[in-house]
């Protein structure tokens, strides 16, 4: 079965336009795996975050690449909807990796699983009211937390 996984830009994968040490790994771990579509969705306009993937050498990555210049901004899941479409997969195979509550919101109003990362923009505990299932604390779980999570029936 195909899984599609969907990261917010700033705050997930860069601070500004410098990766987070692992950021890479991650990013190509999951990129290799046959069964893993990967995507961005972002509130950076399109011109910023292919500049940003393009720097790092991921641009090649994600397959999908959803931010407001030709989507509603988040919270609305109009970015996910549209990264689901183009890699062809639903919600239940869907995790949305993201540092805000906005991203977490958007997650659960498109049926996703969501998955918060401690190192951004909002704390451990509005990430998890606001819909996340899991928030890891470091980059070092990212690759395990989403196994976890597209793993279980029940998230």
């Amino acid at each position: 079965m195909l899984r599609l996984v969907v990261f917010d830009l700033d705050g997930t994968l860069v601070d500004g336009e410098v990766l987070f040490v692992g950021a890479a790994d991650v990013v190509r771990t999951l990129w290799r795996r046959k069964d893993t579509v990967l995507a961005v969705a972002t509130g950076n306009s399109r011109r910023i975050a292919e500049r940003v993937l393009e720097a790092h050498g991921l641009g090649a990555c994600f397959s999908s690449l959803q931010t407001p210049d030709t989507n509603r901004s988040k919270p609305d899941p109009e970015m996910l909807f549209a990264a689901m479409d183009v890699a062809g997969v639903g919600p239940r195979a869907t995790v949305m990796v993201g540092d805000t509550v906005p991203d977490m919101v958007m997650a659960r109003t498109a049926g996703v699983r969501a998955l918060g990362v401690g190192w951004g923009h909002h704390g451990r505990a509005a990430l998890l009211e606001s819909g996340a299932k899991n928030v890891v604390a470091n980059m070092g779980q990212l690759v395990g937390a989403v196994d976890r999570l597209l793993e279980d029936d029940d998230a």
